[in-house]
């Protein structure tokens, strides 16, 4: 199985960079519903979508019981992880990151 890591700051264009792929899980008995990206497709490639990137503002903030705990905010980076029995299609490519410490694998990988 091959691992992928996709970034990109515009959410709309990589979703639909993996919709032309068939990268996507849609309900083919109702078009209505949007497509989602987490899951396994028809053709085998597993998605985890990630969704925005979140960083530490330098803020702390306060709960209701007075315990503190660091401030996030969004980066605009859209990430999703890719997991094919195949090699990545080209025109994915362009949205290929090598993350020096991946948050999220698939467990053996």
């Amino acid at each position: 199985m091959n691992t992928y890591y996709l970034c990109h700051t515009d959410e709309t264009e990589l979703k639909t960079a993996l919709d032309a792929e068939g990268y996507c899980i849609t309900d083919p008995e109702d078009n209505s519903k949007p497509a989602e990206y987490y899951g396994t497709c028809a053709n085998g490639v597993i998605l985890d979508w990630i969704g925005e990137k979140q960083a530490p503002t330098g803020n702390t903030l306060t709960d209701d019981d007075g315990i503190e705990y660091p401030e996030y905010a969004g980066t605009g980076q859209f990430l999703i992880n890719i997991y094919s029995p195949s090699a990545l299609p080209a025109s994915l490519e362009q949205y290929k990151v090598t993350p020096a410490t991946p948050d999220r694998k698939l467990a053996g990988s």
